[in-house]
């Protein structure tokens, strides 16, 4: 089915599970709605929204699929994102968390459509609608951490990894839209 406007994806109760210059995952709720059909309701739980963030602005550009994942060592939408993982031969670093969460599979269609399927649910919606959307709450997670105290590191292969993650997010957010640029 086409997708009724309007689109809400929406992070809320944000807040760090530990002391916030130590805490690198910013942990909250999230709405997904469309049209009065909701999609993921804050009532599900508590989720890493920094790894969320990154893994779904990677969905502006591709497919997330079981024999495709954006998010190879995680759920799309993670409990918990306790390792960040860097590999020779690819470009992006990795997430690792305990694999629980939400799995949004997001397929690209044509005539600039995005189907997305949660569970036993499926819709379609406009891609922009969805770029919208991503970009909106990315920066929303973004501006977050800039109003949170600077972070310390514990080592510098740490610090590598977070201004990997960091330098991925911005470049996704300069290349599919100014929204969430900071």
């Amino acid at each position: 089915m086409t997708s009724p406007t309007p689109l809400l994806l929406q992070a809320s109760d944000l807040h760090w599970m530990g002391d916030a210059s130590s805490d690198y995952c910013l942990h909250g709720t999230l709405r997904l709605q469309v049209g009065n059909i909701t999609l993921l309701h804050p009532s599900q739980g508590a989720w890493t929204l920094s790894a969320a963030g990154l893994h779904l602005l990677r969905s502006l550009g591709r497919d997330h699929s079981r024999q495709q994942p954006l998010a190879p060592y995680n759920a799309l939408i993670p409990c918990c994102g306790f390792d960040l993982l860097s590999f020779a031969d690819q470009p992006c670093i990795e997430i690792q968390g305990c694999g629980g969460g939400v799995e949004i599979w997001i397929r690209h269609l044509a005539d600039a459509q995005i189907e997305l399927t949660i569970a036993d649910q499926q819709i379609v919606i406009a891609r922009a609608d969805w770029h919208n959307a991503v970009l909106t709450l990315a920066a929303q997670i973004r501006q977050y951490y800039l109003d949170s105290p600077d972070k310390e590191p514990l080592d510098h292969d740490e610090a590598s990894l977070w201004l990997r993650f960091w330098q991925e997010w911005d470049e996704l957010v300069r290349h599919h839209g100014a929204v969430g640029s900071i």
